[in-house]
């Protein structure tokens, strides 16, 4: 399949100006202040942070990290004058706070051995994992790498997955979610840039309802996909795509590309560093240190990775599929 970049343009991103000097700011906490530091804030987020500061009734979980985070993925691409409707924006994703805590326990879940041993399992499979060294994209997002793999050794079959393995992986998503978004705060602010090796894909386990379950969580928590690069679809997959049309293409930033090496030329001016083995690129990974750093400050969640990894390992449980060799 030819590659679509042509009909893409650039994702917009607020330029990240100095927040210092923008009205009120001279009045946040300590705290706030190293949140602006953190997610790179500049001055129109910090204009909509000092505007959302006035929002009367907000729920019980609104604190200064989520009221940042909330910020930072509504201006992804926000433009200076856009301020009041940025505001109104970031005022209903907070409303919806209550929601994202009742369905998905974004607010007070935490890691747990049988979470952690899912996103082991995931991660060790090539599926949702950010790599340190290639994190960064040249457009500010963060990569996101996944080798499009459902085998039985973590992914049951269709007749397999229950009402309860459905919702325990929805809950575990949500957790890895919020440890990207506090390991990599540049996931909230300049957005998720996934590029996914398509060859393996399967329809059937993962189908049209999975798909809108895990779309529904992106619009109670701040995870933005900004970019979609979809390397070497099968013929199913390629036809869901070119039904899309140009439009909306552009809308959800989707590119397609036959093999890595033409995906790695097209995006040129997003891919900063390579892309790892198991996506058809040449960089090398430990899955394991990719895990460990995203823990790096989560210490009660790094040990139970750890855990996780050690006794999935020992007891021969830990998925070894032939790309991630």
């Amino acid at each position: 399949m030819a590659q679509t970049q042509d009909l893409l343009r650039p994702v917009a991103h607020a330029q990240a100006a100095s927040w210092r000097g923008v009205a009120g700011t001279e009045s946040l906490t300590a705290s706030e202040q190293e949140l602006f530091e953190r997610f790179e804030f500049g001055e129109l987020q910090a204009a909509v942070y000092m505007s959302v500061l006035n929002l009367r009734n907000m729920p019980s979980g609104v604190d200064a990290e989520q009221r940042a985070m909330a910020v930072g993925v509504e201006c992804i691409s926000g433009v200076a004058g856009d301020e009041t409707r940025l505001t109104r924006a970031v005022e209903e994703r907070l409303r919806r706070l209550d929601e994202a805590e009742r369905r998905y326990q974004w607010l007070s879940g935490q890691w747990t051995e049988p979470h952690m041993e899912m996103l082991v399992k995931t991660w060790a499979c090539g599926l949702t994992v950010v790599v340190p060294a290639l994190a960064r994209a040249k457009t500010g997002g963060v990569m996101m790498f996944t080798h499009e793999y459902h085998g039985d050794e973590y992914y049951p079959a269709p007749d397999d997955q229950t009402d309860e393995w459905k919702l325990e992986t929805q809950l575990m998503f949500t957790l890895m979610i919020r440890s990207i978004c506090r390991a990599y705060p540049a996931s909230v602010t300049r957005g998720i840039v996934s590029f996914s090796y398509m060859a393996d894909f399967d329809h059937d386990k993962y189908d049209h309802d999975t798909k809108q379950r895990n779309a529904e969580i992106g619009q109670l928590v701040p995870f933005k996909l900004v970019r979609m690069i979809c390397v070497a679809p099968d013929e199913r997959m390629k036809g869901f795509l070119i039904d899309m049309g140009p439009r909306m293409m552009r809308r959800w930033g989707v590119s397609v590309y036959d093999d890595a090496p033409t995906a790695l030329e097209g995006e040129s001016t997003t891919i900063s560093d390579g892309v790892p083995t198991w996506c058809g690129g040449t960089h090398r990974v430990d899955v394991r240190a990719c895990l460990q750093h995203l823990f790096r400050t989560e210490p009660d969640a790094l040990e139970l990775c750890e855990s996780a990894w050690r006794r999935l390992e020992a007891a021969g449980q830990l998925p070894h599929p032939a790309h991630m060799e």
